[in-house]
């Protein structure tokens, strides 16, 4: 016991001793202060966010930022929103670039400690700053949301989490400051689980093998060894692919539980691997258990091999509702709660049920506006309209200024005094299905480039997506001239492998395969004219028309597939 930290026994020692129904209770007491900082936060939103510009512009007005927009003259949030016009990625780059190299006191007077990387509209990174201010700002109202979680599924301390991290650090940049997924510089508690360290168990080093196929086979062969109480994803499509795997590798898993080893075709370093094989023994009884479940079903079910699963977690909004509705067949009626909505560049709004699909914005987080898709005005937190849609702008403490994060959100209710929010998509031309933000930009630039590598000739393409058990893109072309099988596959191979180039996030989930490879479809010919023609019938503007290079519309998808050749 001596080498475990306090927390870490306290989960693991006395919190399973508790009966199922003191918990609830006790985590209402470990989280008192942090909930009534929430609580009262949405009694009063408007003085919380009031509170927060000030303390922004206060703290970074001799930055060269601050200086430049007059923050040490600006007295109230509507001067700030006079003074200051909408920023993008672009507008901040030159800013960010400094930092990058090295250079103080740019954005904020506060060091910045880390970048969150993230892919750019044009395929090109981003870099979003971290400072010590903004992960406060970003993990205090977690503390908030974990109460929930434990109020609402009591069992989770009878078990452990089974997620995915990405804890690898990509780089340093020329100024030495590292970089990666956020969830880095959120430390391993990346769900915001901070009391609950002994929560994970799953070996770390998993984590950190490059071949993805291992890394989900280490994860499960090590879960399966434990008592799972709640399965944990930002995207609901990684649970489903949790689920996937653990039927598709079934064979391997139950000879590895029968012989307390590891499938060595699995690729993974000598060393590590003979360390984590020496945690394992023979576990017969789970593997009956995978494989009486595998036999009675045709996959393996997992409420049926840990049987102190409690609920889940991932995002229900976007395109999360689709995966969540084929959650049935595999977790039942278990409950499951919002991550919230959050992103790279901060933390905004919280669950407070699980029976719910919306989030309470954080009014003592960051300072937020919204721009109303009705009338184009920005508004403040405090002065939403239940029922209408808005685009996110956010001031953070880690320079982000009346930052346009292009998201789209309704507000659906009000929590006291303070808006509930749903997301909805990603405001223009985009398509994310797993969070990977593909735009119209690197469509036409990846098809484009492919026009120019292959020589094949295209009269149009269009892309959307297909929602299948593991979704994926979906190319659709009109050849100028007739194309055989080996050139289909060229095309296919190169559109995957020009968008992996394009946007580092599809890379990354193809990698994980929570994308799987694209589809082709090959269009009647004239299909683009005929389209055109009946676009210009029903009253579209010839000027101003252009074929649906990406889309989603349920009606174009349709027509796709049925001017298939």
């Amino acid at each position: 016991m001596a080498d475990l930290s306090p927390v870490s026994i306290l989960w693991k020692k006395i919190l399973p001793r508790i009966p199922v129904e003191v918990v609830p209770l006790l985590g209402q007491l470990l989280f008192i202060r942090s909930w009534g900082k929430f609580d009262d936060a949405v009694k009063d939103p408007e003085k919380f966010q009031r509170d927060k510009i000030r303390e922004i512009l206060e703290k970074n007005r001799d930055t060269e930022f601050g200086k430049r927009y007059g923050f040490s003259d600006i007295k109230s949030a509507e001067e700030y929103r006079e003074k200051v016009g909408i920023q993008t990625y672009d507008s901040l780059e030159p800013y960010i670039e400094k930092i990058k190299n090295g250079e103080k006191n740019i954005l904020t007077s506060e060091e910045v400690i880390f970048f969150g990387r993230t892919s750019g509209t044009t395929g090109a990174a981003k870099f979003i700053p971290v400072t010590k201010s903004f992960l406060s700002e970003y993990k205090l109202p977690r503390r908030a949301w974990m109460r929930q979680v434990i109020t609402e599924m009591p069992g989770l301390v009878y078990g452990r989490l089974l997620t995915i991290h990405s804890p690898k650090i990509e780089g340093r940049t020329k100024g030495g400051i590292p970089y990666g997924s956020i969830t880095v510089a959120m430390g391993a508690d990346n769900l915001g689980l901070s009391i609950a360290r002994g929560f994970h168990e799953i070996p770390m080093e998993v984590f950190f093998l490059e071949d993805f196929d291992a890394k989900y086979y280490y994860i499960l062969r090590f879960a399966l060894e434990m008592e799972i109480s709640v399965i944990a994803a930002i995207n609901p499509s990684t649970i489903l692919l949790f689920v996937k795997k653990l039927t598709e590798y079934s064979g391997r898993l139950i000879r590895d539980l029968r012989n307390g080893d590891i499938d060595p075709d699995f690729k993974a370093d000598r060393v590590i691997r003979q360390r984590l094989v020496k945690q394992l023994k023979p576990n017969i009884a789970m593997a009956e258990k995978v494989e009486k479940s595998l036999d009675k079903h045709g996959f393996v079910k997992p409420t049926e091999i840990w049987e102190r699963l409690c609920g889940l977690m991932c995002w229900k909004g976007g395109f999360g509702s689709y995966y969540i509705s084929q959650f049935e067949q595999y977790f039942q009626n278990l409950p499951i709660m919002d991550y919230g909505y959050a992103a790279t560049e901060g933390n905004f709004a919280i669950p407070v049920s699980a029976k719910r699909n919306d989030n309470v914005l954080i009014p003592y987080g960051h300072f937020l506006e919204f721009i109303s898709e009705s009338d184009k005005k920005p508004y403040f937190m405090w002065e939403l309209k239940s029922g209408e849609k808005y685009k996110v702008v956010i001031t953070a403490s880690n320079g982000l200024y009346r930052y346009d994060i292009n998201d789209i959100v309704e507000v659906t209710d009000f929590y006291d005094r303070t808006p509930c929010i749903r997301f909805l998509h990603k405001g223009g031309n985009v398509i994310s299905v797993t969070g990977e933000k593909v735009t119209e930009s690197h469509i036409i630039s990846v098809l484009s480039r492919l026009i120019s590598r292959t020589g094949i000739l295209l009269s149009g393409f269009t892309v959307t997506v297909s929602l299948g058990d593991t979704p994926s893109y979906v190319l659709a072309v009109e050849p100028q001239l007739p194309l055989g099988s080996e050139q289909k596959e060229i095309i296919v191979r190169e559109f995957d492998t020009l968008l992996r180039e394009a946007n580092i996030e599809y890379d990354a989930k193809r990698k994980s395969q929570r994308l799987g490879r694209p589809e082709l479809i090959v269009l009647k010919r004239g299909f683009f004219e005929r389209y055109r023609s009946d676009q210009i019938a029903r009253g579209a503007p010839d000027a101003h028309l252009k074929p649906p290079h990406l889309t989603i519309r349920k009606e174009i998808v349709e027509l796709l597939y049925s001017e298939k050749e």
